[in-house]
């Protein structure tokens, strides 16, 4: 949480319970490969990745909530998109926004998450 935090100036130490609140928010981590490790040490976290799942939504719940003028919340992509293009279709697929990326500080601008061709 501490790399979340230190690396954007709008996380706080509440995003922990904002997250644990979130169920479709998922963090992944990034990790030195195992071989580089002590076995009795925790490895350091290289990066974090914030991801929203969205999507999945009826659409009866679509049109119930396009007739009384409201956008829930949460559902980012699907309630714009289904908005901006009339297509009510479709909040029913599913998908992933990548809500924050966070690097190492040591480890920004280094190359290392670059892949080859």
């Amino acid at each position: 949480m501490g790399l979340l935090v230190s690396s954007h100036y709008r996380n706080t130490p509440d995003d922990m319970q904002t997250l644990s609140d979130a169920p479709a928010h998922h963090l992944f981590v990034l990790l030195p490969s195992q071989d580089q490790m002590k076995e009795d040490m925790l490895p350091p976290v290289l990066g974090v990745l914030q991801v929203a799942l969205e999507g999945k939504i009826s659409k009866s719940s679509v049109m119930s909530a396009l007739t009384q003028g409201e956008k829930p919340a949460g559902d980012l992509i699907p309630w714009t998109v289904s908005n901006q293009f009339q297509n009510y279709d479709f909040p029913q697929l599913s998908g992933a926004r990548i809500v924050r990326i966070a690097i190492h500080p040591n480890l920004q601008g280094g190359g290392i998450f670059l892949f080859k061709r």
